[in-house]
């Protein structure tokens, strides 16, 4: 019975901390004036780095804890993974939007998973071509407002075991982090700081068929800045996020 509610209580345990120490970041900010925020920009990323401390522990003790109590029937699967990104940058000045743009994916993933408990982890090494509304990127001559990226996710997955059908179908639940890989070419730097790593966080669903096939979709909130442009009106910075939703399919041997 442990075993069967470990994967919740874990994954409620992550929200917690997130949903709360987001929150709480979000108010601060409102609540205060403009010439005020500049001043507690270092003080809100400390708090990042405070809220992945936590997310990392606790993945680690999951992750230890998930260890010391995998039998020897564990199984471990390699596959192929494609699918859609639609990206859309959450910049930090809401006078600034940015409309949705479908990108592409693909890549490989290993799953390892404990037989009839469900409980498992998964990573992927994914090729990411993210797209963004060019209109905010209109002055910056033959800049597309595409981005490519090398992602690796990693993710604490549960598959649920449905009575009858569990051998021909089987629904999932998975969160975790992303560390993204900036890897196309950045030449517009005195417009553009397009930053090398881009950490995000994961919630996905999904269906697995006959155990091979996997059809699954996930939002990513990105947690870090992926960009800054530079405002040419005032020289002010203006940085932004990524945010995402992918659908993907994948095949496991």
């Amino acid at each position: 019975m442990t075993n069967f509610f470990l994967p919740i209580l874990i994954q409620i345990r992550l929200i917690r901390i997130f949903v709360g120490n987001y929150v709480a970041l979000h108010r601060l900010r409102l609540n205060r004036p403009l010439q005020k925020r500049c001043g507690i920009m270092l003080f809100i990323n400390s708090q990042i780095i405070t809220i992945m401390k936590k997310l990392a522990c606790v993945i680690i003790a999951a992750v230890v804890g998930f260890a010391a109590t995998v039998p020897a029937s564990a199984q471990l699967k390699f596959g192929l993974k494609a699918g859609v990104a639609v990206n859309n940058l959450k910049f930090d000045k809401d006078i600034v939007k940015a409309d949705n743009r479908a990108g592409f994916t693909g890549g490989a993933m290993l799953e390892f998973t404990v037989p009839v408990v469900g409980v498992g982890l998964d990573a992927s090494v994914m090729y990411v071509h993210r797209s963004v509304d060019k209109g905010f990127f209109e002055d910056i001559k033959d800049f597309d407002g595409s981005r490519d990226y090398i992602d690796i996710p990693i993710n604490l997955k549960w598959k649920i075991n449905l009575p009858v059908v569990s051998s021909i179908l089987k629904p999932y639940i998975a969160t975790g982090p992303a560390f993204a890989f900036l890897v196309s070419k950045n030449d517009f730097k005195e417009f553009i700081d397009q930053k090398k790593c881009d950490i995000s966080w994961n919630f996905g669903v999904g269906l697995e068929f006959f155990s091979h096939l996997q059809v699954g979709a996930s939002y990513g909130l990105g947690l870090t800045n992926a960009l800054e442009k530079i405002n040419v009106a005032d020289g002010t910075p203006i940085e932004g996020k990524n945010k995402y939703w992918t659908i993907t399919a994948a095949y496991l041997f």
